[in-house]
This record gives structure tokens, C-alpha cells and sequence, in this order.
């Protein structure tokens, strides 16, 4: 049987194969989002689905969601299979989520790789784990 959520055992791809497989319906489009294996609310708890994939690495790739956007800047090591997108590095990224009234931007600190994370809107008590990867929507 696949282990779909081993990374592992996936080839890393480029942000354009991204978008065609998410174009394609061959990558996860709704489960739960984990940022360095943080979420907001409890794992499972809350089902976002995808309304559409944009930008490039370069830029930034954004994941808009119902009620929520996640900014990603320079994406590295992207992973996708029909039950997983994930990303194992990046240097900013921005989770806006309007149905919890959240935002917050996480930093990497390039001196020790620690993640920073501010709160710009509303509560939230982050619990990061740096060997997660940074982005992360897992289909269940």
C-alpha cells in the first residue's frame, strides 16, 4: 500500500507542476493546513478546501482557501501526491484566515533557523516544530 503522507518516498517538483496537478485534480484540494506542524483550531477539526493555487516561486505561491489565504515566499522542496501538498522550506509565510479573524506571518531567522511568528490579528499560541514541513494540507 502508498504511504501517502510519507515524504520520503515523493520526488520534490516545481511550482509550475503545482499548479498543473492541482489544475488536474491530482494533488490534495481540501483537508487540514499545518504550518511547521501547527494549525489553527485542533487537527481535523476544521476541512479547508481549495479555490485556487497562484504565483511562482520566485514571487511567492498563494493557497486561497474559503475564508482563508496562505502566502508562501520562496517555496522550497515542494512535495504533492493525491492526498498531500507540501512544502519542506521557505523564508516568509503569511496566514491570513478571516473566518477565525487570524493573521500571522512567520520568519525564518537565518542566523539559527529558528521560526518567528507574529501575531498581526487575533489570538493564537503557535507551537512549531521545525522538522515539519513549513506548508501543509493533508487530505484525511
Amino acid at each position: 500500500m502508498k504511504d501517502f503522507y510519507n515524504l520520503e518516498s515523493l520526488d520534490p517538483i516545481e511550482d509550475d507542476t503545482l499548479m498543473q496537478l492541482y489544475k488536474e485534480s491530482k494533488a490534495a484540494l481540501a483537508g487540514t493546513i499545518t504550518l511547521w506542524g501547527d494549525c489553527i483550531g485542533r487537527p481535523g477539526d476544521n476541512l479547508y478546501a481549495l479555490k485556487e493555487i497562484t504565483g511562482t516561486s520566485e514571487k511567492g505561491i498563494v493557497f486561497e482557501f474559503k475564508g482563508a489565504k496562505i502566502q508562501v515566499y520562496n517555496p522550497r522542496n515542494i512535495y504533492v501526491n493525491e492526498m498531500i501538498i507540501a512544502i519542506n522550506g521557505c523564508d516568509k509565510i503569511i496566514w491570513d484566515d478571516i473566518s477565525f479573524n487570524t493573521k500571522i506571518e512567520y520568519l525564518i531567522d537565518k542566523s539559527d533557523q529558528k521560526v518567528v511568528a507574529n501575531i498581526v490579528r487575533g489570538e493564537h499560541h503557535p507551537n512549531l516544530n521545525t522538522s515539519e514541513p513549513c506548508f501543509m494540507l493533508a487530505a484525511w
